[in-house]
């Protein structure tokens, strides 16, 4: 177990003894293990019956107590206002939007189970975070964007790299991650020197889209990723799309603001899908970032929370890693 899951283990054993106070003892444990990583998979609310009139009104109280934790986990700005990318970048917050930055960024990683990549910048999430978008950034140099992509190349490549990024998350404790295929293929605008695709993901228990964008800058590119559940995804990207109008590098970012002696990145546009970049997303567990589940798992972790109980406590079962 990783460092960064023990110390969230040690909050949540905290965090349990408080809530044993409390008459609403499942809605707090429940959203606490949840907010630790303890996820209920998607598969068992197909499999739980339909909530009884009590089990709706807790189920309820919980959504109400979880959307409540993350109002207060992280510092949000509100919009509109103007969202500060570690100085490398703005984005545009308009009033339906919240704002984290990078420190706000690390730790939501961290709830929901990610591997920090250290290129944090920040993440952008309507008010019921039902999807987000995290900004990241790849000090690798000015990209030189003059070479065409093949889209079935790319994915015999990334789908090469499922077995090492496993490897490493098995050895982080974090569920393995299978590529699926291409949900929007990789295309490239040379005017907003803007690099998109989707992917289908898929692990033990759900199934997953994250959309990317690539923002090519003089220093490097801005890793721009949407995630959600595919539903609430596909419906996003639109919107996703609308932000980025919003977004601007600094003065003395931006790419056309090149000079000769700048750093230059020993790899293209294909590598950026396919390998380098794209290939150090999929090791570090950057794909699995999820607080839908948090919400939608909540009827169904009630049905099951004493089993769970009983194993985080040792007195039905062995805690689960």
């Amino acid at each position: 177990m990783t460092a960064h899951r023990e110390s969230a283990a040690a909050e949540l054993d905290i965090n349990l003894r408080r809530a044993r106070q409390s008459a609403a003892l499942h809605r707090t444990t429940a959203l606490l293990l949840l907010c630790a990583g303890w996820m209920v998979g998607a598969s068992a609310l197909a499999e739980d019956p339909p909530a009884k009139p009590q089990e709706a009104a807790d189920a309820a109280a919980d959504a109400a107590a979880a959307q409540a934790f993350l109002d207060t986990a992280v510092p949000w700005q509100k919009g509109p206002t103007q969202g500060d990318l570690n100085s490398l970048a703005e984005i545009k917050v308009p009033a339906e939007f919240r704002f984290t930055g990078r420190e706000g960024t690390q730790k939501l990683m961290k709830m929901f189970g990610n591997l920090l990549t250290n290129q944090e910048a920040g993440l952008i999430a309507p008010h019921d975070v039902n999807w987000f978008i995290v900004f990241e950034f790849e000090e690798v140099g000015y990209v030189k964007d003059e070479e065409k992509l093949d889209p079935d190349a790319m994915m015999k490549a990334m789908k090469a790299a499922d077995g090492p990024s496993n490897e490493e998350r098995k050895r982080q404790g974090l569920q393995p991650l299978y590529l699926e295929g291409w949900e929007v293929p990789p295309a490239y605008d040379p005017e907003t020197k803007n690099l998109t695709w989707a992917i289908r993901l898929r692990s033990d228990d759900h199934m997953t889209v994250n959309y990317f964008t690539k923002v090519l800058g003089r220093k490097g590119v801005m890793n721009v990723t949407l995630v959600g559940d595919p539903e609430d995804a596909k419906a996003a990207w639109p919107k996703c799309k609308e932000l980025l109008k919003g977004y601007e590098f600094t003065a003395g970012n931006r790419y056309a603001e090149f000079r000769p002696g700048d750093k230059i990145a020993q790899y293209g546009l294909t590598a950026l899908v396919a390998g380098g970049l794209g290939a150090v997303a999929l090791k570090t567990g950057l794909l699995q970032k999820f607080w839908k589940l948090i919400v939608i798992g909540v009827v169904a972790l009630l049905g099951g929370l004493k089993a769970l109980w009983g194993k985080i406590t040792g007195t039905g079962g062995e805690r689960q890693t």
